[in-house]
């Protein structure tokens, strides 16, 4: 990956952060109940992810024993907007990442959506998510419209398919949604998670022109995996 890569990227996740980013994931869901979606833009009292510290912290766990997706906060996330949600950026941590996801198996096995096997018998999701765990840069849990569950991430990958010699390093916009989010929400005892369950998944492929997007795995489909939010715990 060239410099001028790394310094775009860089760039993107910086402005991502500020502006709750993912501009380049369209219309992906109905809006959240306070007016604040998860992915597409800022929100109220305070701004984006991390842009109003409540002190009023979460544990995430992403998946369960068993699942395709696993992934975890490695940072407690907090309340933003007007409550709805809960995340991290991590454009004021260094890009060091606000968690990680330790299983994708559900983008790389062969029977997935980018299992198409080269010569060497490795498929384009292995290429496109070539090692674990994967740093996630910026992740949000939300109750949107009518209580359907919604989680947004940014985390870097590959295009499966290499550009003058070199698979081009990219930044990928992954969404899950599923069911009615329960309340409490947010969560209010330590000692009783919230158990959601997603049910469908989107993958893009962020701040990217179509050649790039035409050699990356982007897709939709369906899935089972469930996030647990646990708190709230001290920061």
């Amino acid at each position: 990956m060239n410099i001028s890569r790394l310094s775009t990227l860089l760039l993107g996740l910086a402005i991502a952060v500020i502006t709750l980013g993912l501009v380049a994931v369209p219309a992906l869901a109905d809006p959240a109940e306070d007016g604040c979606h998860v992915l597409h833009k800022a929100c109220g009292d305070g701004g984006g992810i991390g842009g109003n510290r409540d002190e009023t912290f979460y544990d995430v766990d992403i998946g369960i024993l068993n699942e395709t997706i696993l992934g975890v906060s490695t940072r407690p996330w907090s309340t933003f907007g007007k409550g709805k949600s809960i995340g991290l950026g991590d454009g004021s941590l260094g890009h060091t990442g606000v968690g990680r996801f330790t299983d994708l198996t559900i983008f790389t096995s062969s029977d997935g959506p980018f299992g198409e096997l080269d010569t060497d018998n490795i498929t384009n999701g292995q290429k496109c998510f070539p090692s674990l765990p994967a740093v996630i840069h910026q992740g949000a849990v939300a109750r949107g419209k009518h209580g359907q569950a919604e989680a947004g991430f940014f985390f870097e990958g590959f295009t499966h398919t290499k550009v003058e010699g070199e698979f081009v390093e990219i930044n990928y916009g992954f969404r899950l949604t599923g069911d009615f989010v329960p309340d409490p929400w947010p969560p209010t005892d330590i000692d009783t998670p919230i158990m959601i369950t997603m049910t469908a998944w989107e993958l893009s492929a962020t701040n990217e022109g179509k050649a790039i997007k035409d050699i990356s795995c982007i897709g939709e489909g369906a899935t089972n995996v469930t996030i647990i939010v646990t708190g709230p715990v001290s920061e």
